[in-house]
């Protein structure tokens, strides 16, 4: 993950064992938000045939401003996987990583996913953060952790 993140040579004094270390903190990070996001969905107690319910029945309706930010986030991902393609830019791949799992975690302190009315959409928008950041570890290399 380190090396996928360079884009450029620094041009900060920093050296490159203090890079290191913060993309390893990074790293335990995106481990974390993934983590989480599975937890809220354990917690959700739905069954996978509930979740598939969910997905298949239950329509998608934007409750608060900031899960717009997320959606959105979250639809750059076909966008972002052509610039990593046709680029050979893999750091564009990390950053969305990271977008989405700042972005999740904000919404943390702005609004309840479980024991709202809006509970089912909040479930629907974790399960697709989930599933991005699952497709997007496959494809830089790290393995996801469901409990840390």
């Amino acid at each position: 993950f380190f090396f996928l993140m360079i884009r450029r040579p620094p041009r900060s004094t920093q050296s490159r064992s203090s890079a290191a270390s913060d993309v390893y903190k990074r790293q335990v990070y995106l481990l974390y938000s993934y983590a989480r996001l599975c937890s809220i969905i354990r917690k959700s107690e739905l069954s996978e045939e509930g979740l598939n319910q969910l997905i298949h029945g239950t329509e998608f309706m934007i409750t608060h401003p900031h899960e717009r930010t997320l959606a959105l986030t979250i639809l750059k991902f076909p966008e972002v996987l052509d610039i990593v393609t046709d680029e050979l830019a893999i750091h564009k791949l990390c950053d969305l990583i990271y977008d989405v799992a700042v972005k999740v975690a904000e919404g943390y302190s702005k609004y309840r996913i479980l024991n709202d009315p809006n509970t089912n959409t909040r479930i629907l928008l974790i399960l697709a953060a989930r599933d991005l950041l699952e497709k997007a570890f496959y494809l830089v290399g790290i393995k996801p952790l469901e409990k840390i």
